[in-house]
């Protein structure tokens, strides 16, 4: 009699905060089984999938996901299960006509979003807790994560962002182009971003006088496998496929006849 271990897949989760007119991110890629929360942050929009992404198409695809008129503080959730390219857009007429569209692209369960040695995988999700007390810091200003990991930050109070910067000078508060931005968020409100690429990515407060008060942070994005001591040391909880509930292995007995 021989055995295979099996263990489940944990699907990942993504945000998109949808302000002014936009989407951020406005493109994720994604695998099958993963999840994306739109967090909507201020005026009345909508989260409406398209046939396309030609910038005319502003009508919702037949059995497409549609969030409807939301507000803030609401959000939609849409679990994707099958591979393929989604395309979406705020379906409100102007909006959609001031380009107010996105897309996600969902590869197969099992296939990596980066390229080279380096490859993003499945990944585990690390939590970092955003004002502990109310201090204006990130409980760990510095962290090392692996290609393909993902942190959840968790708000415990006040208005706070999550906010990429181009680099960590102090002086440096202005929201990196195409990088990631929470929007203004409280508790008990959380954000994820999954890390693909090895390098260091800078973080602030986007809150002026939180960010001139040197409320920032630091993701060091190191090659998979590489040990991640530190993390543990300093109270960060770290969860994977291996290490939450749905991560049980199961052994199945395969009978030879």
């Amino acid at each position: 009699m021989l055995f295979f271990a099996i263990s489940a897949v944990q699907a990942a989760t993504y945000n998109v905060t949808i302000s002014g007119l936009t989407f951020n991110p406005a493109t994720l890629n994604i695998v099958a089984g993963d999840v994306v929360i739109w967090n909507f942050a201020a005026a009345q929009h909508t989260v409406t999938q398209t046939a396309t992404s030609n910038a005319g198409d502003c009508t919702k695809m037949a059995n497409g996901f549609d969030s409807g008129r939301m507000v803030a503080p609401n959000s939609f959730k849409q679990t994707f299960t099958t591979p393929g390219k989604y395309n979406y857009v705020c379906s409100i007429a102007a909006h959609c006509a001031a380009g107010m569209r996105g897309s996600i692209l969902v590869s197969q369960a099992g296939a990596t979003t980066g390229t080279g040695t380096g490859a993003a995988g499945a990944g585990v999700t690390h939590t970092m807790q955003v004002a502990p007390s109310g201090a204006l810091a990130f409980a760990m200003p510095t962290m090392s994560v692996n290609v393909g990991d993902s942190i959840t930050w968790m708000f415990a109070g006040k208005p706070h962002t999550v906010t990429q910067t181009a680099t960590n000078n102090n002086g440096d508060c202005a929201k990196m182009t195409g990088g990631f931005d929470s929007g203004q968020l409280t508790a008990p409100a959380v954000f994820t971003q999954k890390f693909s690429q090895i390098g260091d990515v800078f973080y602030v407060c986007f809150i002026a006088a939180h960010c001139n008060a040197g409320m920032r942070g630091v993701v060091k994005v190191l090659p998979a496998g590489t040990p991640l001591g530190n993390n543990e040391t300093t109270g960060t909880t770290k969860s994977s496929a291996v290490a939450k509930s749905l991560s049980l292995l199961a052994l199945v007995p395969l009978v030879m006849m």
